[in-house]
């Protein structure tokens, strides 16, 4: 990533999280466990997300299901593989399409938490896509300006 896009994927989040902020990043723990309680705000949003757009499966069961599916997962973020920067890129896509918001805004708002937690996701995303993308040897080829 170019020097203005770091500053402004580093600036954006500032602005969402200071506490992550490159200025305030003195305490490595504190930032990981902030990073943590993203994680397990977007598996919870996921997991709810999902399960009541497939509601009719787990009639009498909803809660419970969400509960397990929840702690499941929860539970096995550290048996995971690392992941490429377009493996991750594309892991937050498909988790940013399962999160359809409509069927739980249907029943109450988000919370001030899970709004950041979307946000920095999306900023997350964007900043893994200009990596990604200068990385490619044809974005040095390309020509700045269109004409």
């Amino acid at each position: 990533m170019r020097y203005r896009e770091k500053d402004i994927m580093e600036f954006k989040i500032a602005r969402l999280l200071p506490e992550l902020s490159v200025f305030n990043s003195r305490n490595q723990e504190m930032a990981e466990e902030k990073i943590n309680e993203l994680i397990d705000t977007i598996i919870d949003i996921q997991v709810i997300c999902v399960c009541l757009q497939y509601k009719h499966h787990y009639i009498g069961t909803l809660d419970k299901k969400i509960y397990e599916t929840q702690e499941y997962i929860k539970g096995n973020l550290e048996t995971g593989e690392i992941l490429s920067k377009i493996a991750l890129f594309k892991a937050i896509q498909s988790i940013l399409y399962q999160i359809e918001l409509d069927y739980l805004t249907d029943l109450r708002p988000l919370s001030t938490k899970e709004e950041v937690a979307l946000k920095f996701m999306d900023i997350l995303k964007e900043a893994l896509m200009y990596n990604i993308i200068r990385d490619i040897d044809e974005y040095d080829k390309a020509e700045w300006s269109i004409m």
